[in-house]
């Protein structure tokens, strides 16, 4: 698992050229998503979500779901759906 500041700084990176560059890194993007893949089967077993995840989670989600006006189109679609994306990383954690 990688460390919870190891993954708030991958959010920080990706969320930073989100807002100031209108630019959506895929890479950081995908680096996000296999961490969360790697942790949803052990928050899973351990049904719990350590709390800061959460909190970096949540602002991640609330942050792609800006609809930052300045995004061209194709950059716009790509952020909606990393976020349906994790979206549904986080209801494949509550499934049984």
């Amino acid at each position: 698992m990688i460390s919870i500041n190891n993954f708030s700084k991958l959010l920080d990176d990706l969320l930073i050229k989100l807002r100031m560059d209108d630019y959506f890194d895929t890479n950081l993007y995908n680096q996000i998503l296999l961490e969360l893949k790697k942790n949803i089967p052990i928050w899973r077993e351990n049904k719990s979500v350590p709390c800061e995840y959460v909190i970096y989670i949540m602002d991640l989600l609330s942050q792609l779901d800006g609809n930052n006006r300045f995004l061209d189109e194709k950059t716009s679609i790509a952020v909606e759906d990393a976020n349906l994306e994790i979206m549904d990383l986080l209801y494949d954690l509550i499934k049984e």
